[in-house]
């Protein structure tokens, strides 16, 4: 449950009052603001995992990055920009 939620509210950019129906429909409730210490306490529990990741990206020689160009909108125009 906790992995669908974390997954639904971050890569799949689903709101958790839009999750919170789509439980009541299914004939369960779970609120918004569980689903939002439910997020929390899985940030915690993969904290160690991210400062591991983040020690092994600072001891590399070479950090690369993505430069892709990309369109982006502005008042009237479209500019090039990089993400």
């Amino acid at each position: 449950m906790l992995s669908y939620i974390v997954t639904s509210k971050f890569a799949d950019y689903l709101l958790l009052y839009r999750l919170e129906d789509i439980f009541l429909r299914q004939g369960f409730e779970i609120s918004r603001a569980t689903q939002s210490v439910w997020c929390g306490d899985v940030a915690d529990l993969a904290e160690p995992l991210y400062e591991l990741m983040a020690d092994e990206v600072r001891a590399s020689h070479v950090v690369a990055s993505d430069d892709t160009i990309m369109p982006m909108l502005r008042t009237g125009h479209c500019a090039k920009a990089r993400m």
